[in-house]
């Protein structure tokens, strides 16, 4: 499916579950007044929007780092002169470094605050989970249920895809030139 269709049919899911959640939520704690609904619902598809962002940042530089040393292997293979190909591709390098470093501080600070709001989320939901399910268990600790696991759902993939766009291609990376770099030095040693 084409990244567009993709990302479109994320936004779509995530806005029809928010409806159903949110509005699960309200109806099973009888605060279902539209004003509420709006604002928690509001409140929740941005939450979930901008761990879908999140997410997409991370697989773009990862598919674009994949990209680009699937196009430097085929290169180095096809070519007389690897040292000069590592050259052209140490540029590109470069900046996809320092687009991937950009984009981790332009949202440090503001994912930052948001992953403290999914804590905090995360640990009143089980509080009151815990809370529910002393007195009795009921719809509505279901419904909180729900909740807490949305969020930890929405911090795995937030932790998930940052630490795979870096860990996943920095490791193909690493050991592609570490075994071109021994190609190359045992093929001068036996020259």
């Amino acid at each position: 499916m084409p990244p567009k269709r993709t990302t479109l049919l994320l936004v779509a899911v995530i806005v029809v579950l928010e409806l159903i959640q949110e509005g699960l939520f309200q109806w099973s704690f009888g605060q279902l007044s539209v004003s509420m609904f709006l604002a928690y619902y509001h409140r929740a598809v941005v939450r979930d929007l901008l761990a879908l962002l999140w997410f997409l940042l991370c697989k773009a530089l990862q598919l674009s780092g994949e990209t680009l040393l699937q196009y430097f292997r085929n290169e180095v293979h096809t070519t007389s002169d690897p040292v000069l190909v590592i050259n052209q591709y140490q540029t590109l390098w470069l900046q996809l470094s320092r687009l991937a470093r950009r984009t981790g501080s332009t949202f440090s600070n503001s994912f930052g605050i948001y992953l403290l709001y999914l804590f905090t989320i995360l640990t009143v939901t089980i509080y009151n989970i815990m809370s529910s399910m002393i007195a009795e268990i009921s719809f509505p600790a279901f419904s909180l249920i729900v909740q807490a696991t949305t969020t930890g759902i929405l911090l795995f993939i937030i932790c998930d895809s940052a630490n795979s766009a870096c860990c996943k291609f920095g490791s193909l990376l690493i050991t592609y030139l570490v075994v071109l770099f021994q190609f190359r030095k045992s093929a001068d040693v036996r020259a």
